[in-house]
């Protein structure tokens, strides 16, 4: 019998230590990005009016690759985690093909750093802080690990 290593607190010792300090979760940023981008075409004088078709670039190509987003109204969820838990619990991300999947991932934080670059995205901290604030973790959590 092969002995195998101890596992020390979910990680398997014979991984390599993570070299990146942000960690942040899809559904989460998906659900703020989702918000954000609901509110800026509700709002379409805020000062994200220039980011939104960007933003509908990527929402389309995640609608047609990942089933059943669709079927989740961004607004009726009381909070970004209360969506996010919803989306994560649907397993979104599986029911997609693996390319697109991390495909959808990989871009995700691309979108996030435009959208964080965008002039007017402190503007909005009033009435979208939680979701702003997990904007700003995924596109810091970008700039740290290139």
């Amino acid at each position: 019998m092969i002995a195998m290593p101890m596992l020390t607190n979910r990680c398997h010792l014979m991984q390599p230590p993570r070299t990146y300090a942000w960690e942040w979760d899809f559904y989460d940023a998906l659900a703020a990005f989702l918000r954000i981008a609901d509110y800026a075409q509700r709002h379409r004088s805020s000062a994200l009016a220039p980011w939104l078709p960007r933003a509908q670039g990527y929402l389309n190509v995640a609608f047609k690759h990942m089933p059943g987003l669709g079927e989740y109204d961004f607004c009726e969820a009381a909070t970004t985690r209360e969506l996010a838990l919803q989306l994560r619990s649907a397993h979104l991300l599986r029911k997609s093909a693996v390319l697109s999947g991390m495909w959808l991932k990989t871009q995700l934080v691309v979108e996030c750093g435009k959208l964080f670059e965008q002039p007017g995205f402190e503007k909005l901290r009033e009435q979208l802080p939680g979701e702003m604030k997990i904007i700003a973790l995924v596109a810091k959590s970008r700039g740290a690990t290139h």
